[in-house]
């Protein structure tokens, strides 16, 4: 009977655990779709054109929740072998992820250098974490790294679509706005995903 219950509740825990990962779900689908609607309202395109942009806006922006984009790691020149490169990349990003949550595993993470390779800067890392929670959980702890010399040149952002960057930079200029003309304590803060500007107290 005492096993009995405790599947029971086992079950019952379980279906409560599924219910709030759905309704999360529900709700970050929702506010990215809010976000795309307002952000192509001005758009002249046919409103079957303007439905496929969001289909595929929201389906890229899922693929990349669980990245995360680092930058500012040096790069090994051109004429290193691959792999020592690649195992440098990983050593560098081990370091760095471990400076914000110690004894951090990147084991079994997919990490590789974006964009076309340039002789005045390095290429951002892109690494794949294990799951959205993960990279939330690093962006609100990134700031340690402005405290230590050996890092302080480093930053790591979401891996966001080109519309997710435009929508970012014009937060940002508001921002920048709202603080010209003398408000205070303003920070971006991610809500659902969704850069938002709020006033600290």
């Amino acid at each position: 009977m005492s096993q009995f219950k405790d599947l029971k509740s086992l079950i019952t825990s379980l279906q409560q655990d599924f219910l709030v990962n759905i309704e999360k779900l529900r709700s970050d689908f929702e506010a990215q779709l809010k976000d795309l609607k307002s952000s192509i309202n001005t758009s002249t395109s046919s409103p079957a054109h303007n439905f496929e942009e969001i289909v595929n806006e929201v389906a890229e922006r899922q693929n990349r929740k669980q990245n995360l984009i680092m930058f500012g790691v040096d790069e090994q020149p051109n004429e290193f072998n691959v792999n020592q490169a690649t195992e440098q990349d990983r050593s560098s990003v081990n370091n760095v992820l471990n400076q914000i949550i110690p004894d951090y595993n990147i084991d079994n993470l997919k990490i590789h250098r974006i964009g076309r390779r340039s002789d005045t800067r390095a290429r951002p890392i892109k690494i794949t974490l294990n799951d959205e929670r993960e990279v939330l959980q690093f962006i609100r702890n990134a700031k340690k790294l402005k405290n230590l010399n050996q890092f302080k040149n480093i930053s790591i952002s979401f891996d966001r679509t080109p519309r997710q960057m435009e929508f970012y930079k014009q937060v940002k200029r508001e921002v920048n706005r709202r603080a010209a003309n003398g408000e205070t304590n303003l920070i971006i803060r991610h809500v659902n995903g969704i850069p938002k500007i709020v006033t600290l107290n």
